[in-house]
């Protein structure tokens, strides 16, 4: 059974941090506003929300490394006991892509909507030049 984006927003409001909230929702309108498929919608929001969870009170703003991002992306590994095919490979560059997008959008956002320059968030731009896992 498929999630709904009516979900997804009321798990927005659940989150601890009422500002990581509002970034999303920002998003969430952006996307949107772009023509954006429910479906890219659904699997952005669900790993957004995913990662903000897993800061816990930690800022979106304050991701200033990219270790903040790997060591999130590296739950996603699994042993290779259990995933002897290591389709896990598939769900770490599916959320490492959501989260390239998502901090593109927030470095322009914060860019061209507020006028105001995030050195950081450029500083985690050019470090996210993380690359996909290649799978055999």
């Amino acid at each position: 059974m498929s999630i709904k984006i009516s979900t997804l927003l009321k798990k927005i409001d659940l989150l601890n941090s009422k500002e990581n909230a509002t970034v999303i929702i920002d998003f969430y309108n952006y996307i949107q506003d772009k023509g954006s498929s429910e479906n890219h919608i659904i699997n952005n929001l669900k790993v957004i929300i995913e990662y903000v969870s897993y800061l816990n009170e930690t800022k979106l703003y304050d991701v200033d490394k990219k270790e903040h991002i790997i060591t999130f992306l590296n739950i996603k590994i699994k042993d290779g006991l259990i995933d002897p095919e290591k389709r896990w490979i598939t769900t770490w560059n599916h959320y490492l892509n959501r989260l390239k997008l998502f901090f593109r959008w927030l470095h322009n956002y914060h860019k061209t909507h507020l006028q105001i320059s995030y050195p950081v968030m450029m500083e985690v731009q050019m470090k996210i030049g993380l690359r996909r896992i290649l799978s055999k």
